[in-house]
């Protein structure tokens, strides 16, 4: 099924929405922190900020679901890799400014290691999940919510 996600990715800070455009690739019961839910799995040019967003059947206009996350997943050598450069001291050190203005010094293998996860986080991935509506009517009925 041909379907659409449009959101405010990170980084952009446009007045409209972006569009992703894709397709249903499957459906399965996904582990959650509360137990096991319904996801759709999309193939579609989703992006960190693209959460929250709806996910609309292209063929009706109708929202089937909520973009929740994107699949990324880092092998397990590229995870062990980036938890030793997030604390590695070794090599050159440099103050960094942080947007709330206070400065922080950052070693070479930190750096490298941010820079890494920042570049990870501008590549748009191909596969994502996006919560059904009917599970999000679910969460909101049982927490008093009106959905």
């Amino acid at each position: 099924m041909p379907v659409s996600a449009w959101g405010y990715p990170a980084g952009y800070r446009g007045e409209r929405p972006l569009l992703a455009v894709g397709f249903i690739s499957g459906a399965a019961q996904v582990k959650t922190d509360g137990g096991v839910a319904p996801r759709f799995f999309i193939n579609a040019a989703f992006n960190p900020g693209n959460s929250g967003g709806p996910l609309l059947n292209l063929d009706d206009g109708s929202v089937i679901g909520v973009v929740s996350s994107k699949l990324d997943p880092y092998p397990n050598e590229i995870v062990a890799a980036l938890n030793f450069l997030r604390t590695n001291s070794a090599g050159f050190s440099v103050g960094v400014q942080l947007p709330d203005g206070t400065t922080r010094e950052i070693h070479q293998g930190q750096l490298l290691g941010e820079i890494l996860e920042f570049m990870r986080d501008q590549t748009q991935t191909v596969v994502g999940h996006t919560t059904t509506t009917q599970d999000l009517r679910t969460f909101l009925t049982a927490n008093g919510i009106e959905p």
